[in-house]
């Protein structure tokens, strides 16, 4: 292969350099050595870092399914006769045995604009009533 054509072929990779890895704090668990799974935030904070000792605040944003909620969070909405129905807000997820935020409790709702009469129920912290 003549000289000109591989310089061709490697010529990319000498101009794009070294890719940035993309930062482990606050990414999702399970978490490399150096960084610990913080089950509150679900996410992983440097080894002996801050961790809360209760889930953050729900954000409450208005949503119709779980893809417009943040990842610790679920979308608190069903479907009843092909009408949705529900709160439609994003609320935070609260699978481990950590507390909600004060104000709020860890309930089973129907989440994800799923049928009433087949919902996928979740434990997210909804408002204390």
């Amino acid at each position: 292969m003549p000289y000109a054509i591989r310089l061709l072929l490697v010529l990319p990779f000498f101009l794009v350099g070294c890719v940035p890895h993309a930062g482990i704090q606050g990414a999702p668990c399970d978490c490399p050595q150096g960084y610990d799974c913080c089950e509150t935030l679900m996410a992983c904070v440097k080894a002996g870092g801050e961790c809360p000792a209760e889930y953050p605040e729900s954000s409450a944003d208005p949503c119709t399914a779980n893809s417009l909620c943040d990842r610790t969070e679920a979308c608190w909405i069903w479907n009843e006769d092909g009408s949705l129905q529900g709160p439609s807000e994003c609320r935070r997820l609260c699978p481990g045995e950590y507390p909600c935020s004060a104000g709020e409790i860890c309930e089973l709702v129907p989440t994800n604009a799923s049928s009433i009469d087949d919902p996928d129920l979740v434990k997210v912290c909804t408002p204390e009533e």
